[in-house]
């Protein structure tokens, strides 16, 4: 039997950007809190079944619309224990699940210029795709990319 951990399938939704999967996962792990990303996709099964399509496609579409959910990337600062990171992420639950800070204060940034060091730089020319572009400590306010 083959185990595939939810995080897996997460890292692969997001690859390939099925972002409506990425949205059920996320849903399932950081708002309903029901599912674990260490959990085996088994477990998603359940709310596969078409006894549940209509209410889970009706939960998801409120989910998509509460956490500003788009088929785009955005720029958001995380920011925990005086350390803030910038990602480049599809939607404010991919930053945190991308930075691994579940617990961090989440800011949507400015798409267009990031100032690192001083210099402003475009952040359509860092990245195409979501990830970490960088981390600092405060007070120092240094960005490292």
């Amino acid at each position: 039997m083959i185990y595939m951990r939810i995080e897996e399938l997460l890292d692969q939704a997001m690859e390939n950007n099925y972002t409506d999967l990425q949205a059920l996962i996320m849903f399932l792990v950081y708002e309903k809190k029901v599912l674990t990303l260490e959990d085996d996709t088994k477990e998603l099964d359940l709310y596969f079944l078409e006894k549940h399509n209509k209410r889970m496609n009706k939960e998801l579409i409120k989910y998509k619309h509460k956490i500003n959910m788009n088929y785009g990337l955005n720029l958001y600062a995380l920011t925990k224990n005086r350390v803030t990171t910038f990602v480049v992420a599809e939607n404010a639950r991919q930053a945190i699940y991308i930075a691994k800070m579940p617990d961090a204060k989440v800011k949507l940034c400015t798409f267009e210029e990031l100032n690192i060091n001083g210099q402003n730089v475009a952040v359509k020319e860092l990245t195409d795709k979501p990830r970490v572009l960088g981390r600092y400590k405060h007070p120092n306010y240094e960005v490292i990319v």
